[in-house]
């Protein structure tokens, strides 16, 4: 058994491969450690006072990698999202090959 300020972490630490030896217990925690390269960071403005030409009246931002993309959205409704969310990840996607 370790000692010291971090035993308990140590003591709670479970290898994923290794067989349970606590088959009741549920409380198993894992822990994966990303590139900041590798998040994308995204956020749904508040409706601004007045819509677009095109009726946007709300934008998802989204920053990935250093680049910053704005989708404009005409509601919040979740098919609105889905379909800025597509042209977001078809956005990036097209980054890719020129970064390899």
């Amino acid at each position: 058994m370790n000692s010291g300020p971090d035993s308990d972490l140590a003591d709670a630490y479970t290898d994923p491969s290794s067989p349970s030896t606590n088959a009741a217990s549920t409380n198993d925690s894992f822990v994966s450690v990303l590139s900041m390269s590798n998040i994308a960071h995204v956020d749904l403005t508040g409706a601004f006072p007045v819509a677009s030409r095109r009726g946007a009246r709300y934008l998802l931002i989204a920053v990935w990698d250093g680049y910053v993309h704005l989708e404009p959205m005409t509601s919040r409704a979740s098919v609105d999202y889905l379909q800025a969310y597509r042209r977001l990840i078809a956005f990036y996607a097209r980054l890719l090959p020129s970064r390899q």
